[in-house]
């Protein structure tokens, strides 16, 4: 199950909720939430940032490499707010991130960095809220950054619905009111 949400705005972050729906029209909560900012067009900027909840307990962070690069092998900094381990630096193009609470969002950033240790400006943002108990909340919400005007969502059905099919609610709002 996926819905492309196209005709976005640039450099802009936009959260999205995911419900299901009863068949009755109630939308079950909390939902499951996420965001992503889209991209500026930057050549030494990572493409196509992915945030996978794999769990109450751990993200996976992952990303296609930057077009344009000064060292080799490319150098990348992910900076994640509330977890324990605030920076991470990596030259792969992938990290799980565990030991983390259930049902907190976590906000990350990810930027090229040069040999000079400058990190390239706009970067990438992206964020997950760990997953709650609640049974008929969808699991696996990815949101993958397209292009600078589009954000692809995708996401595991329900399990043991009331319904054979689910309905369900995306809201989205950004941070820039549009």
């Amino acid at each position: 199950t996926s819905y492309f949400i196209d005709n976005l705005q640039p450099g802009t972050t936009y959260w999205c909720i995911l419900h299901s729906v009863s068949n009755s029209g109630y939308c079950y909560q909390p939902g499951v939430e996420i965001s992503a900012k889209t991209w500026d067009a930057e050549e030494f900027n990572p493409r196509e940032f992915t945030a996978v909840v794999q769990s109450s307990r751990s993200l996976r962070l992952s990303w296609q490499a930057a077009e344009t690069s000064d060292r080799s092998p490319q150098l990348y900094e992910i900076a994640c707010q509330a977890t324990e381990h605030l920076i991470f630096r990596t030259s792969k193009t992938s990290i799980n991130i565990n030991s983390l609470q259930p049902g907190t969002t976590y906000w990350c950033s990810l930027h090229s960095v040069s040999t000079s240790g400058y990190n390239y400006q706009p970067g990438v943002e992206i964020s997950a809220r760990t997953w709650d108990t609640a049974a008929n909340n969808p699991s696996q919400l990815t949101a993958v950054v397209q292009t600078e005007t589009c954000v692809l969502l995708t996401w595991q059905a329900v399990k043991n619905a009331d319904r054979k099919s689910v309905l369900y609610t995306i809201v989205v709002n950004s941070d820039k009111g549009k």
